[in-house]
């Protein structure tokens, strides 16, 4: 009897720890009201040859904020036009710059979509992945097909 109270009990803690569980979304604090305007990318939009174990950096530059809310999505892009959604981590690595990081293993020789979007704009960039190496692994963990940025308590 004492085991299943303890686990009831431990039950919040271990959801809390756990992380989104593949949520569809993320919430992180943006604190501004600007737009999808000077934004900057790595790699760089259309890019060939990126490598299926790289990261995605994004980022506003000086004198731009971002939107108060933004979405961010990265997905295979099939010849038939549709899309395979991948799932990811999104981390702020400081004020307005973000970094998209792929949590299972992104397909080689093939097109991805990093879309960006918020309220009045979208942005759509097409890259163009290479053959990675031989002992390429998921990085695992938890992550979202989508991610949702926007300010806490809607201020």
């Amino acid at each position: 009897m004492m085991r299943w109270v303890l686990g009831i009990l431990l039950l919040p803690a271990l959801v809390w720890v756990g992380g989104c569980m593949g949520h569809d979304s993320h919430t992180l604090t943006t604190g501004e009201h600007g737009s999808l305007r000077g934004l900057a990318y790595n790699p760089a939009p259309q890019s060939l040859h990126v490598d299926p174990d790289a990261c995605f950096d994004f980022g506003w530059q000086d004198g731009y904020d971002p939107p108060a809310e933004f979405t961010v999505s990265l997905s295979v892009l099939k010849a038939d036009g549709s899309r395979t959604p991948i799932v990811t981590r999104l981390e702020q690595t400081c004020t307005a710059k973000y970094r998209l990081e792929p949590v299972d293993l992104v397909p080689e020789e093939t097109f991805l979509l990093l879309k960006i979007r918020c309220d009045e704009d979208e942005v759509r960039i097409v890259y163009l992945t290479t053959t990675g190496g031989c002992d390429r692994k998921a990085r695992g963990g938890d992550g979202a097909a989508e991610h949702t940025v926007k300010p806490v308590n809607g201020k």
